[in-house]
């Protein structure tokens, strides 16, 4: 069973992100809110058990790849490579926010982070001071939705599945997220821009922070 505690995602209590700190330096999974939806992560480190833990509890198929949550734009430079100019400005732009972004893949990332068809890590830094806490606690933090594969993306604590619940080993309670909907996502590895999902961010917005 899972340990509950209650935080808002903008204003941590230290304690909590001790907490949540502990569990994934121990490579543990901990469910958390974004500024998007509820997100399971875990460390983004080699070989982590966790890492293979959270597709036991999506039930998803290994195959694919989580993204990762950063911890600035200046995060692009160490952990993306061939990263065009017009990426670090949409990153300068969106981030923290909404904003994933494909990138090639630095040599230093573990296999199991990388999409091995295309060498690419998804990343983006969320609108979630928590967040952020931890990835400079822990450093790169690999995430997706916390919901089994194929059902809604939860954007309330209440609308948690209880199995994913007692599967993650501490869950943060912060209510109901502010955006509701899940990020975009857009290509990075292209002469231009290729939007991949539309999200919280929409393509004129993404235009305009081009021009």
């Amino acid at each position: 069973m899972s340990v509950i505690v209650t935080c808002d995602q903008q204003q941590p209590d230290r304690q909590t992100v001790k907490q949540v700190v502990q569990v994934l330096e121990t490579d543990g999974v901990a469910v958390v809110p974004t500024d998007s939806v509820y997100g399971l992560i875990c460390r983004a480190s080699k070989d982590n058990p966790a890492h293979r833990r959270i597709f036991a509890i999506k039930e998803r198929d290994l195959a694919q790849t989580l993204p990762l949550f950063l911890g600035s734009e200046k995060d692009l430079a160490a952990y993306g490579r061939e990263v065009p100019a017009w990426a670090h400005t949409l990153a300068q732009v969106f981030w923290p926010g909404a904003l994933t972004l494909v990138v090639k893949a630095a040599a230093e990332w573990p296999r199991e982070y990388v999409c091995q068809d295309t060498q690419t890590v998804a990343v983006r830094v969320p609108d979630s001071r928590l967040i952020q806490e931890l990835v400079g606690e822990v450093g790169p933090l690999a995430q997706t939705s916390a919901n089994l594969h194929g059902k809604p993306s939860p954007t309330s604590a209440a609308g948690l599945d209880p199995a994913v619940m007692q599967k993650a080993d501490i869950v943060v309670d912060s209510g109901v997220v502010p955006l509701a909907q899940a990020s975009t996502i857009v290509d990075c590895t292209r002469a231009k821009p290729k939007v991949l999902r539309q999200g919280a961010i929409d393509t004129a917005q993404i235009d305009r922070a081009l021009m």
